[in-house]
């Protein structure tokens, strides 16, 4: 299986995949960081202006 990155292709072999594939799933803590990318596009924008309006008062 070959994963291209930014800078190169990567190539694992099946028991490289099998090992990504048999690790224990790590459950983050919820943060109070928000994510835009389930947001519609409207939203993102009402967003990204409330967060630079509250950026101007620093």
């Amino acid at each position: 299986m070959a994963t291209n990155t930014l800078a190169e292709q990567l190539t694992l072999n099946e028991s490289e995949a099998q090992q990504i594939l048999s690790s224990s799933v790590k459950i983050l803590p919820p943060t109070n960081v928000q994510f835009d990318f389930t947001l519609d596009e409207k939203a993102k924008r009402t967003t990204a202006a409330s967060i630079l309006a509250s950026r101007k008062g620093k």
